[in-house]
C-alpha cells in the first residue's frame, strides 16, 4: 500500500513536470532557420533579422575579390557554448595552384596540381543585423579580419564586404572585397 501511494506520488509529478514545461516556454519555442535558404515549415525565405534568426553553426565560404591570385576562405562554425549570434570554428583557406600563392596568411600551403591548402586558423566572430564582423588567428601570429553581409555577392553597394589581413608584426600583407559564395548557417527563430 505504502509502494502504491508512493509510486503513485512519482507519476503525479512526473505528469506535471513533463506538462509544465509545454504551456511555459510555449512563446519561447524556436523553430530552426537556415540562411539563405528557409525557416521552419512556413517555406518562407529569410534572413537573420528579417525572420529573428541567430546563427549558431554552419559553413560559409568566400573569395577575395577582385585581386589575383585569388584567396578561397571556408569558415567552419562550429555550435559551441555562448551567446547567440557569436560564431567561433576554423578558417580554412586554399589557392589555385600554377599561380602565385596570395598574400594572405597560411601559405605557402601545400599543393598538388590543381589546388594548394593552406594552414588553417581559428576564427571567432559576431553577426549583428545580418553583418558578420570576425578576426582570424594563425598560429604565427598572423591576423586576418572580415566584415561581410550574410547575402550572396560582394555586399551592399554602402557597405562592401572587406577584409584586411596582417602578418604578427601588423604589417598589411593583403586587402580588398569579398564575395560570398556559401551560405550554409543554422540557427534559431523565435515564436511570437
Amino acid at each position: 500500500m505504502r509502494r502504491t501511494r508512493h509510486l503513485a506520488g512519482i507519476l503525479s509529478i512526473i505528469a506535471l513536470v513533463g506538462l509544465a514545461p509545454e504551456s511555459a516556454l510555449a512563446k519561447r519555442r524556436c523553430v530552426p532557420c537556415a540562411f539563405g535558404g528557409l525557416c521552419g515549415k512556413s517555406r518562407e525565405q529569410c534572413g537573420p533579422s528579417a525572420a529573428r534568426c541567430v546563427p549558431r553553426r554552419g559553413i560559409l565560404a568566400f573569395n577575395s575579390e577582385p585581386a589575383a591570385p585569388y584567396s578561397y576562405w571556408t569558415f567552419f562554425a562550429e555550435r559551441r557554448p555562448g551567446p547567440r549570434g557569436h560564431l567561433r570554428g576554423r578558417l580554412a583557406v586554399h589557392a589555385d595552384a600554377g599561380v602565385p600563392s596570395p598574400a594572405v596568411p597560411g601559405f605557402p600551403g601545400q599543393c598538388d596540381a590543381e589546388v594548394c591548402l593552406g594552414q588553417e586558423a581559428e576564427l571567432e566572430g559576431v553577426v549583428v543585423r545580418d553583418r558578420l564582423t570576425a578576426i582570424a588567428r594563425y598560429a604565427d601570429g598572423a591576423v586576418c579580419d572580415f566584415d561581410l553581409d550574410l547575402l550572396f555577392g560582394f555586399g551592399r553597394p554602402q557597405a562592401p564586404n572587406r577584409f584586411v589581413c596582417r602578418d604578427a608584426g601588423g604589417a598589411v600583407l593583403a586587402e580588398g572585397g569579398l564575395r560570398l559564395q556559401l551560405i550554409r548557417l543554422f540557427g534559431c527563430r523565435t515564436r511570437q
